[in-house]
């Protein structure tokens, strides 16, 4: 959703899923957010993260 600061509802659906890698696109501030929660969730050492940027 354009605008959202908080995605917990969505890393906890991540967590639950137990992927093997995240894709993402969230422009701006949204990216941010996204990949601070994202580590704060512990979920950065366990499950790789990529973004339009790093692809």
């Amino acid at each position: 959703k354009l605008g959202q600061k908080d995605f917990q509802a969505e890393i906890s659906t991540l967590r639950a899923s137990n992927p093997g890698a995240v894709f993402v696109f969230q422009p701006g501030g949204m990216g941010i957010n996204f990949v601070k929660q994202y580590n704060q969730a512990g979920l950065m050492g366990s499950v790789p993260l990529y973004t339009a940027f790093t692809v």
